[in-house]
């Protein structure tokens, strides 16, 4: 998923659900955005082709794609530690969302 927002590409996802519901959290809230389109797994092909189509015909607003720059985020704290500068590429950065944008809501 982080390819396709990356490369602000249409996108469909569908999410593992178990042992663990990290994936579905993060689908269900970039869905709620409006940045990408989720079936469950064992869904019907005409809810899939329904989501492809939608996602197709989308225009999604790109201002809401959270961070996408977390590698350098980990060097730049790491530069930190070890007391050496650091600054991210240009145009690394994606645009930022608010922490906690994207936290799944009661």
């Amino acid at each position: 998923a982080c390819e396709n927002l990356s490369a602000r590409v249409p996108t469909v996802l569908c999410p593992r659900v178990h042992p663990r519901q990290e994936q579905l959290l993060r689908a269900e809230n970039l869905e709620r955005l409006g940045l990408a389109r989720m079936v469950l797994p064992g869904a019907r092909p005409d809810a899939l082709r329904e989501a492809v189509e939608q996602g197709l015909a989308a225009e999604p607003d790109w201002s809401k794609l959270p961070p996408m720059d977390g590698r350098w985020r980990v060097c730049a704290s790491l530069g930190e530690l070890l007391d050496l500068p650091f600054q991210p590429p240009v145009g690394a950065a994606a645009p930022a969302l608010p922490r906690g944008a994207l936290s799944r809501s009661p």
